[in-house]
């Protein structure tokens, strides 16, 4: 089974980004790609090959589900785990993204020592139940 190493993040607040770069870069090892909009990450999906993509749900160009279909289509329909993450809480709100197409729903805010764990983890989890939608 393939080791999760290319990690993809699409969040336009700036602090958040940067402590997702400090979380999944520097403590966790992961190579990424950091996007404050979904157009640049969409345009850049398909040269980074990202195999996990933590996708913000509120963007300032599109929301983070309107931008799914075309990172996927970008991908070719390779097989990337997708992590939503939402600062929405409510009744309902993580079924209603999991039927928007993401393995993973993960509110704000967020520990970041643990977060490399947690997303090894849905990689793993992921890898062992077969390829991602």
């Amino acid at each position: 089974m393939p080791t999760l190493e290319r990690v993809m993040v699409v969040e336009d607040d700036p602090d958040i980004r940067d402590i997702l770069d400090m979380s999944l870069g520097t403590m966790g090892g992961f190579t990424l790609s950091l996007h404050a909009e979904a157009h640049s990450a969409i345009d850049a999906v398909a040269d980074f090959a990202p195999q996990l993509i933590v996708l913000d749900v509120m963007l300032p160009d599109m929301s983070g589900p309107e931008a799914l279909p075309f990172l996927k289509q970008r991908l070719h329909d390779k097989p990337a785990v997708v992590v939503f993450l939402t600062a929405t809480a409510g009744t309902g709100v993580r079924e209603e993204f999991m039927a928007k197409g993401a393995q993973v729903v993960m509110f704000k805010p967020f520990d970041p020592v643990t977060l490399p764990g947690l997303l090894e983890g849905v990689w793993t989890q992921h890898q062992t139940e077969g390829t991602p939608d």
